[in-house]
């Protein structure tokens, strides 16, 4: 679990509209998916990696809606989505949360141990 990825998704009920640019209401799947994400995001890899059945069985939404609340999610720039395939064989997709800030990230003791130890990838590398 990520403190400070919990603490950036739990005000936002607002999203940008992909196609307009303007805010609107988040659905309740589109914030139950976020906050999930947020609650599975590992600190040492940083990213969430639950599968589509997960996410579903535990917002309690179909799968197809929650692939529409993922793909609404990563239009808007909540979320960037790396999916991870081998061979013909679909894994778990990698989740991670961009905006959280570098101030929730400090207060975050687990999540600035495993920045200390070289644990994230350079794409999450925060700068100090």
């Amino acid at each position: 679990m990520s403190l400070s990825a919990r603490r950036w998704a739990q005000p936002l009920f607002m999203r940008p509209d992909p196609d307009t640019g303007q805010l609107v209401k988040m659905s309740t799947t589109e914030k139950a998916v976020l906050l999930l994400l947020a609650e599975y995001e590992h600190q040492e890899h940083g990213y969430a990696y639950p599968g589509l059945a997960k996410i579903a069985r535990e917002t309690c939404a179909g799968r197809s809606t929650v692939i529409e609340a993922i793909s609404t999610l990563e239009a808007c720039g909540y979320i960037r989505v790396e999916r991870q395939r081998v061979g013909s064989r679909n894994l778990p997709n990698h989740y991670y949360l961009p905006h959280v800030s570098f101030e929730l990230r400090e207060t975050d003791e687990r999540w600035m141990d495993a920045e200390r130890r070289g644990m994230h990838g350079s794409h999450l590398r925060l700068a100090g």
